[in-house]
């Protein structure tokens, strides 16, 4: 009797909800998830990069795999691109949310056994929220902030602010701008280093980054000319509250940390009257 009340309230058991909630961790200036799987191994530890345009693994993960290059492909980073051997995976797993058929660039990664890119992140409504450090999948609601059309460039998401057009980046330390950057008084020579090798490049602050009615303060900004990039440069999560990627939709969300309208300063016509003194009466 036990056990056919057992199988009888297994089957009337109502499905787990999924996990629409991902833990993030800060590393530096990186963020990581914990508890990616492939091809129904792991947990792992990935670097979360928005714009990668590959999921990758590192080469031990892949030799544990089983895994082998089957062909190449060329990437993409801050500092031009590169060939790198490349295979496919049957799944990848985090949080409930998995991808099926999926190429992984099978590279050393520092410190973390892959990158969770976009070839992954593209096929959900995603959001990377900093106050709680948590990574949404397919989560409700949506908040407030300031929508924008979503284009890409080479698979990764991209929205325009004025007259650039920047990737979304969750993996890089600044505004990095690639052509028609501002005058940067008072910028310091810098090395950018990436996949692609080392590169110099000028940093500074950018005193007010604006889009619509809002506007950001004393931006951090590195300008690296490279005429031969598609995007005008790459612009960092870590600058809002939190950022929303709904592909489906077409549109982003970006959610600044502390949202300040930008007030127009009143004409004479707007001000009020002075109003009239006089002299208490003898």
């Amino acid at each position: 009797m036990g056990q056919l009340f057992l199988f009888i309230w297994v089957l009337l058991w109502p499905e787990l909800p999924a996990q629409r909630t991902v833990p993030l961790r800060r590393a530096g200036a990186h963020l990581l998830v914990d508890g990616v799987w492939v091809n129904g191994q792991g947990p792992f530890r990935f670097l979360l990069d928005t714009g990668a345009q590959s999921t990758a693994l590192h080469e031990s993960i892949a030799r544990r795999l089983g895994l082998r290059p089957t062909y190449l492909v060329e990437t993409v980073s801050v500092n031009g691109s590169l060939p790198a051997p490349a295979a496919r995976v049957t799944n990848v797993t985090s949080g409930r949310a998995t991808a099926l058929d999926l190429e992984v660039v099978l590279r050393g990664v520092p410190r973390f056994d892959g990158i969770l890119g976009q070839n992954f992140l593209h096929h959900f409504r995603y959001g990377i929220d900093l106050t709680r450090m948590l990574l949404h999948i397919e989560a409700d609601p949506e908040p407030a902030g300031i929508r924008l059309p979503l284009e890409t460039s080479n698979g990764r998401p991209v929205v325009r602010l004025g007259t650039w057009r920047l990737v979304i980046d969750s993996g890089s330390p600044a505004l990095i701008l690639f052509r028609n950057a501002p005058p940067l008084p008072n910028a310091a020579r810098v090395t950018l280093s990436a996949a692609a090798g080392d590169s110099p490049a000028m940093r500074a602050t950018l005193p007010i980054l604006a889009f619509g009615k809002f506007h950001l303060k004393n931006v951090p900004v590195i300008s690296r000319p490279d005429s031969d990039r598609e995007e005008d440069g790459l612009l960092p999560v870590t600058l809002f509250k939190s950022v929303w990627v709904n592909p489906r939709g077409g549109y982003v969300i970006l959610e600044p940390p502390r949202p300040t309208v930008r007030r127009q300063t009143a004409t004479a016509a707007d001000r009020p009257p002075p109003r009239e003194r006089r002299s208490p009466s003898s």
